[in-house]
């Protein structure tokens, strides 16, 4: 049986927002951008100049979009629930050749604000990781299996929409019973409208 992801994280996200509009809580859209740093080698490249550029199991660029919503009425104890979908990628390109790594996260987190700071963790499922290439690289097509796993997250909003923070990804990647670890620790920077 397969299963269409794309269209259960469509149902989830329309679902956490008519849950949201019938139940009165405030709810914002949000979109965000992070750089992602560490996890397991994956590949290296090996440039003429003696140049070696590497992709990691937990890099590189992190862009994503999504809802967030007060859990409880009249935002009572300052919990938040976030409901995201996105694309982590990095790449590594030559005249001849380059290799990507992808994931599409779909995470769901619980915070706490306090004014200007948040604090906060949850799951992460990352769908379809795949390693691959083109050029002399072509043979390269290593598809990985979805996997599990944790994010916590600190943020400071230096206004009411935009906010920068820190994260760490804790995520393991299988392909043919070979785990690759994709912890990360990463930087980011969002913003939020009505």
């Amino acid at each position: 049986m397969r299963v269409n992801y794309a269209r259960c994280v469509a149902r989830v996200l329309c679902a956490a927002c008519m849950s949201n509009t019938t139940n009165s809580l405030a709810a914002q859209g949000f979109a965000r951008m992070g750089l992602d740093f560490g996890g397991d080698k994956l590949f290296s490249a090996y440039y003429a100049n003696g140049d070696v550029a590497e992709i990691k199991a937990g890099e590189l660029l992190d862009l994503s979009v999504g809802f967030v919503f007060d859990t409880l009425p009249d935002n009572a104890y300052g919990l938040q629930t976030q409901l995201s979908l996105g694309w982590k990628f990095d790449n590594v390109s030559g005249t001849n050749g380059n290799a990507s790594w992808d994931r599409f996260p779909f995470e769901l987190m619980e915070f706490v604000r306090n004014d200007a700071w948040r604090i906060g963790g949850g799951l992460t499922y990352h769908m379809k990781p795949k390693l691959k290439g083109d050029g002399v690289l072509s043979d390269l097509n290593l598809k990985f299996d979805d996997a599990w796993g944790g994010v916590v997250e600190a943020d400071y909003f230096i206004s009411d929409q935009f906010y920068f923070g820190g994260r760490y990804t804790m995520i393991d990647y299988t392909y043919h019973g070979a785990k690759a670890s994709g912890d990360s620790v990463g930087v980011l920077m969002g913003f939020t409208w009505q």
